[in-house]
């Protein structure tokens, strides 16, 4: 967001939020097929080509710290995130993660399953993703999540920066393996967390190609 400020009807308003959801898989900004709101705020935000919702002041006032909801298709969780606006220029970027209603293609590698709390709360807006890699995704409403295992490498071909490989050569040959940086390959590990609650792992057999449904939920 270059610019701070936007012309409107003669009179030069200055920015005071600009939120941009985008698909986390793609990096595609989802424009107007989400809804924006900031909790506590009743203005409307303007939607700008690039796929930012603007919030302009006047008529916005914000505190330092306020809370973004964003209500996006099925095919995506809703996100409530706690964003600052004192940065310069006033502007964030908010990924969205697939819902367990999003299509994928055939043969993706899926997990997919549920966070809760004492057993039977479900746990919204929990991450969870796989130990070693940069994958992640979140949970909706109702605790569940569905996590896209890509970036896949066979032993062959993969590099120091694919810790997801299959060896085709060994006795299981679609099975994962996480290549950490130091130590020997070994089983991805599930890794759940939220802010509020202690951190859950769990050892996850995968093959590539397996759509994966948990047969517990994760508890936190």
């Amino acid at each position: 967001m270059a610019d701070h400020f936007q012309r409107l009807s003669g009179r030069t308003v200055e920015l005071a939020l600009a939120l941009n959801p985008y698909d986390e898989r793609t990096g595609t900004p989802l424009r107007d097929a989400a809804v924006v709101s900031i909790d506590g705020i009743p203005d409307t935000p303007r939607l700008n080509p690039s796929g930012y919702w603007l919030f302009l002041s006047p008529p916005t006032t914000l505190d330092a710290s306020v809370a973004v909801t964003v209500e996006p298709p099925p095919q995506y969780t809703q996100r409530t995130v706690t964003v600052d606006t004192t940065k310069s220029p006033p502007a964030e970027r908010i990924p969205l993660y697939p819902s367990t209603a999003a299509t994928f293609p055939p043969g993706t590698t899926l997990v997919q399953g549920q966070v809760t709390h004492s057993g039977t709360n479900p746990l919204p807006d929990a991450s969870v993703g796989i130990e070693h890699t940069d994958l992640m995704t979140r949970t909706d409403a109702d605790g569940t999540f569905v996590l896209e295992i890509r970036g896949i490498a066979t032993t062959e071909s993969a590099g120091t920066d694919d810790p997801l490989r299959v060896d085709p050569s060994s006795a299981n040959p679609t099975q994962i393996q996480v290549y950490p940086d130091t130590g020997p390959p070994a089983t991805p590990t599930l890794v759940a967390d939220h802010p509020d609650h202690s951190a859950d792992t769990h050892s996850l057999p995968i093959d590539e190609g397996e759509h994966k449904q948990l047969p517990t939920p994760i508890d936190l």
